[in-house]
């Protein structure tokens, strides 16, 4: 949870969930993604969070069961997605959620980027044609909006998965090529030419269907009420992230960077915006080393500590560490921002623009009721 401060001096908390993937697994008691945002939603809902942000900007997608489960956890019941496919020969085939409760009625801010695939343009999608959530980030998403069915060849010779049919979104538009488009866009790293399905040899091109949204979705008022997602809105909350966007170095080094990528014709290393930040926290830690009495020269072996993992990159990080590490990325920022911002546009408050911190007594709790 993240406590956010409004100018009347007011705080507002927002839940951030970060979902990686849309994980299932399918034995009795086996884990879910819709199973368990389902359950954080709920500890969101008992903190007495205000608002939310999904971050599906790492997520390359996973289960369409959960996908289509997880898209209607923010609304009552209705369509998610559409798959057509040859193989079947059932034409359309719609994905619905049939569950009536919905579980965070609440302003939401969903975060995207280029490398946010299938399962996550579904719901990013849905969540965007049903006009239940602001969508932010990066451009657009992935692009990979088609279905594919893995054909099993003769002993020894493996497998070949073949494209046999495309998703849409509840307006009828299909993900593939274009992607979901953020309503408010960030600069990104991996906003680049060479990210997409559309980059792929011999990838199909988009098409569009009749919209087949579901007017049951909608809850006007009463349980599980919740707001549509206005032009209007949208358009004061852009004025206001892009003020502070203009006004944020982080953003500014970031936007430096991917112009020098560019020019250079190559990916920017995702990596490349933090060295000089990673650089100075590495050459603290040295320096700490030295003062610490211990013998540089004697051989040992360094073993991470319960708790502690690896982050590939010669440094070992605390969970808190990588924690820490992602609360400073500036998208995840600005989303958190964006999320308070829609509380205080429905409150007729200003929008904000001081500072944010954990609130760890908030997560205490959740933990020691998660064990």
């Amino acid at each position: 949870y993240v406590d956010k401060e409004l100018k009347s001096g007011e705080k507002k908390k927002v839940a951030l969930l970060t979902l990686p993937s849309f994980y299932a697994d399918n034995r009795k008691r086996g884990r879910s993604a819709a199973g368990d945002m389902k359950t954080l939603i709920q500890e969101a809902r008992e903190a007495g969070a205000d608002a939310m942000v999904l971050d599906l900007s790492n997520n390359g997608g996973g289960s369409l069961d959960d996908a289509v489960k997880i898209g209607g956890l923010f609304f009552r019941v209705g369509n998610v997605v559409k798959q057509s496919s040859r193989a079947t020969d059932r034409g359309e085939l719609s994905l619905a959620d049939r569950d009536p409760d919905v579980d965070w009625p609440g302003p939401l801010v969903v975060l995207v980027s280029r490398v946010s695939a299938s399962a996550s343009e579904i719901v990013s999608g849905a969540l965007q044609d049903y006009k239940r959530a602001v969508i932010v980030g990066g451009d657009h998403t992935f692009g990979k909006g088609t279905v594919q069915s893995v054909e099993y060849l003769p002993p020894g010779l493996g497998a070949m998965k073949t494209t046999v049919g495309m998703f849409f979104t509840p307006g009828g538009n299909s993900t593939q090529h274009r992607g979901v488009h953020a309503d408010i866009g960030m600069p990104s790293a991996f906003s680049t030419d060479d990210i997409g399905e559309k980059t792929l040899d011999y990838s199909l091109p988009p098409k569009k269907i009749s919209s087949f949204l579901s007017r049951k979705a909608y809850v006007a008022e009463g349980k599980g009420a919740w707001k549509v997602v206005t032009p209007e809105l949208i358009s004061r909350l852009k004025k206001s992230s892009q003020m502070r966007m203009a006004a944020s170095e982080e953003f500014k080094k970031l936007k430096e960077e991917i112009e020098k990528a560019r020019k250079r014709g190559s990916v920017i290393d995702v990596a490349e915006h933090y060295k000089e930040k990673t650089q100075a926290k590495n050459d603290d830690k040295k320096d700490a080393k030295k003062g610490s009495g211990t013998n540089p020269n004697k051989d040992s072996e360094t073993k991470p500590s319960p708790g502690v993992e690896d982050d590939g990159d010669d440094e070992i990080l605390t969970r808190e560490e990588r924690k820490k590490r992602y609360m400073e990325r500036p998208d995840v920022q600005e989303a958190i921002n964006i999320a308070v911002d829609m509380v205080a546009d429905y409150a007729g408050t200003p929008h904000i623009t001081i500072g944010s911190k954990p609130t760890p007594d908030a997560e205490k709790k959740t933990q020691e009721k998660r064990n």
